[in-house]
């Protein structure tokens, strides 16, 4: 599974308005829910609070990756939300039984991340596609 899978431009929100990280979920999740409207909202947030609340789910160069476990849904998804005041936040819903690929996506994530021309290239995008592209991009450069 890919990231270029995982992600794409529907769930992307470029200019978040959310001042804490708990508007922020709810903001987010909105961003999946208008794309996936089957899902519970009430279990994706769940998913997000409860990881969160057993330790934080890790910031990296200004960037978090808050992810959860659920059985609202039967594939990973991923959201990208991008604050233009430099906040860059992306997080991941995947079922309860897709842990080895969940870590596949992760192990990805971490090296794009990790990667400071990707986060500056991110964050000079004005759309969820251009978003996408560089996330495309990166990820392509990966290889398998």
């Amino acid at each position: 599974m890919t990231l270029a899978d995982v992600f794409n431009p529907n769930i992307i929100k470029v200019g978040l308005e959310s001042d804490d990280k708990d508007e922020l979920f709810e903001e987010m999740v909105q961003v999946i829910i208008d794309s996936y409207s089957s899902l519970s909202r009430e279990k994706l947030l769940l998913a997000l609070e409860q990881r969160e609340a057993l330790m934080s789910t890790g910031i990296i160069h200004d960037v978090a990756v808050p992810h959860g476990k659920t059985d609202a849904v039967n594939k990973i998804i991923g959201c990208i939300g991008v604050s233009k005041k430099g906040i860059d936040y992306q997080y991941l819903i995947y079922p309860n039984d897709f842990a080895e690929t969940s870590l596949q996506i992760f192990k990805k994530l971490a090296i794009i991340l990790d990667d400071a021309s990707f986060r500056q290239e991110v964050l000079s995008q004005n759309s969820a596609h251009g978003i996408y592209d560089v996330l495309c991009r990166y990820e392509n450069r990966l290889g398998d």
